[in-house]
């Protein structure tokens, strides 16, 4: 019985407990969660076709943009209205999400802004990229035939990149006179890059400077990229990289022809630029001695990314005095292995040169330095005169101003020939003290009233003076006019060099005879010329000049008195009341010492007489025999004075 009661009881817990729990469950289906979106409430998530693209969804449906992507809008935080409602903070790149647990913090998905999407430059460009790093202007960029065709409108009369020489106003004159392209002075490219002042005055240019292409010297691919997005601002139609200078501050600096065996580098300079600037990049080179290799060269740089290319005919050891004649040749077969535009560089003097070129080689353009400073007229066919050259390139440097020093070097190289005539000493001076610009049209119209009359028609034709230098007399044209400067003979400079290098020689072994003289005790003979000359017309110009200044010399100095020949302080322990120089040659020459500046010929020369004489000596007492030597050695080992 009591059995039976306990499994009742069993049976009604149970019963109960079902029905409660049945209960529990229908009273509870109103709270169950609803199903909802799966991104609301997540934070910003990454395309994974771009990974550095951010895109942002909201919440509420209204602030969606287009495509469902989020608006951002700023809020008072300095975030975003996405990252606010969020929770995150975009100081901490955190962001706060809350739970039962309390408030805990996750990595948050918001992407930073890269320096290099939005940079802006001292031109008012602006280097910008696209989302994966790439710019679309990179590659809609023009090259090759197209470049030549289209920015630079296929030009054939070019003015090479000069230091110093090609700015604006010369630009702007040889475009006066034909030019159809020009390049910038080549600039320095960590100059460029650091110098806000030198950049600035590099990128200034003028709409009607164009086609323009700006020349840097590097040796850095990075440094040269930055420089590249400077430059992107639209003011140049591309950029020319400088591996063709043979001076020696380019050895120094590691640039121009000196790189020219290190293709890997060059390679990565011609690269970079290509691929991630918007710029066109061309290249400037000398040709190598084997025409094998200067044709892997070219192909190189065009495989690279070269988009046109300037080949200078010489070698990099052909420059100065042994510059001699460009290799035609050389630029053709270059011209013939590559599929991009060629300039030909070199023996470019007359507007005959420019044609003969052109049609020797095969090239899209003839390029000049040299025989356009001298003759910017030079693509017209024109020889003007040199005073009239002048006063159009002084007007051109007011409207496009540059560096004085700019100005003086071009109206030196105008002016060349009609400086070296002495009755144009006033000119030359007066062109070499300026510090204006009046002062440089000064001594140009000084030349216009000294020869203007030599130059109109049916004037007499001007004959050199008997004093002038002989090379006036071997130009082609009279010095009046703009004509090429005549280098001299390459035989004849080493001919010179050979007479130097003689008479250096001679030197040298006079010098030594001189040594061996004073060291066998001669007193007759002196030890050495005087190192000043008493005769003031056998005194330099230099030492005349310091002469005339007198009191201005050692005017920083105490107060002391001058040497009886000369306006050098005196020595005050001196017995001759001369100066050192002065003291000294008085002792050579009289054999004399001076303790006061511790000049003791006199003594030193006694004292080699004496060495002489006992070296005589010894000598004898080896030839007479030991016992005697003995004796004689005793007495020469006694101390004499």
């Amino acid at each position: 019985m009591y059995t039976n009661l306990l499994r009742f009881v069993v049976v009604a817990f149970r019963i109960n407990s079902s029905i409660g729990s049945a209960v529990d469950m229908e009273s509870g289906a109103d709270n169950k969660p609803q199903p909802t979106d799966s991104t609301a409430g997540e934070p910003p998530r990454q395309d994974a076709a771009n990974p550095s693209a951010v895109m942002l969804e909201s919440v509420n449906n209204g602030a969606s943009g287009p495509g469902g992507i989020a608006k951002p809008t700023e809020t008072s935080g300095g975030g975003t209205a996405s990252a606010a409602m969020s929770g995150s903070d975009p100081t901490l790149g955190v962001t706060e999400r809350k739970s039962d647990r309390g408030t805990e913090a996750t990595p948050s998905h918001r992407a930073e802004p890269s320096t290099l999407d939005s940079e802006s430059t001292d031109c008012g460009a602006t280097k910008s990229t696209s989302g994966d790093g790439s710019d679309p202007a990179i590659g809609d960029k023009p090259g090759g035939f197209e470049l030549w065709h289209g920015r630079l409108r296929s030009a054939r009369l070019v003015v090479a990149p000069m230091v110093d020489q090609s700015e604006a106003a010369w630009r702007m004159l040889s475009r006066k006179y034909g030019a159809e392209l020009c390049y910038t002075p080549m600039y320095h490219v960590n100059m460029f890059v650091k110098d806000v002042k030198y950049r600035r005055e590099c990128l200034t240019t003028y709409p009607e400077d164009r086609p323009l292409i700006i020349q840097f010297c590097a040796n850095n691919p990075a440094t040269l990229l930055e420089a590249a997005r400077y430059c992107e601002g639209g003011q140049f139609d591309a950029l020319d990289i400088n591996l063709g200078c043979p001076q020696s501050i380019a050895r120094r600096g590691h640039y121009g022809a000196f790189l020219q065996d290190e293709w890997e580098l060059i390679s990565q300079l011609v690269k970079v630029v290509h691929e991630q600037s918007r710029l066109p990049v061309t290249c400037k080179i000398r040709i190598f001695p084997e025409l094998e290799k200067t044709i892997r060269y070219a192909r190189m740089l065009e495989s690279a990314g070269c988009q046109l290319l300037t080949v200078h005919g010489r070698t990099r050891e052909m420059k100065g005095p042994l510059t001699g004649l460009a290799d035609w040749d050389a630029i053709k077969a270059v011209r013939e292995a590559v599929s991009i535009p060629v300039f030909a560089n070199g023996n470019i003097q007359y507007l005959s040169d420019v044609h003969r070129c052109l049609e020797h080689t095969g090239v899209q353009g003839v390029m000049t330095a040299e025989g356009n400073l001298h003759n910017p007229a030079l693509f017209a066919g024109l020889h003007p005169p040199v005073w009239e050259v002048a006063e159009e390139y002084l007007q051109l440097a007011r409207r496009y101003p540059c560096p004085l020093s700019y100005a003086r070097g071009h109206v030196f190289k105008i002016l060349h020939y009609c400086l070296l005539m002495p009755s144009n000493h006033d000119v030359r001076q007066l062109t070499a003290r300026a510090s204006r610009l009046e002062q440089l049209e000064e001594a140009v119209e000084l030349l216009r009233q000294r020869y203007s009359h030599l130059t109109e028609p049916g004037a007499a034709e001007w004959r050199p003076a008997p004093d002038d230098p002989p090379v006036l007399a071997r130009l082609p044209l009279s010095p009046l006019f703009c004509q090429p400067h005549e280098r001299e003979p390459i035989e004849d400079h080493l001919k010179k060099m050979q007479a130097n290098a003689d008479k250096q020689r001679r030197e040298q072994q006079e010098q030594k005879e001189r040594k061996e003289q004073r060291e066998e005790g001669d007193d007759d003979t002196p030890a050495r010329p005087p190192a000043r000359a008493q005769d003031p017309s056998a005194l330099s110009k230099r030492k005349l000049k310091k002469l005339a200044r007198g009191a201005k010399v050692g005017a920083n100095r105490a107060i002391m008195e001058r040497c009886s020949l000369c306006c050098n302080p005196r020595g005050l322990r001196c017995e001759f009341l001369l100066c050192r120089l002065h003291c000294r040659d008085k002792c050579y020459e009289h054999n004399l010492d001076c303790p006061g500046h511790r000049i003791l010929v006199k003594t030193k020369r006694q004292n080699a007489r004496d060495w002489h004489a006992r070296q005589r000596r010894l000598k004898e007492v080896e030839e007479d025999g030991p016992a005697e030597g003995d004796m004689a050695a005793d007495e020469v080992q006694q101390p004499t004075r």
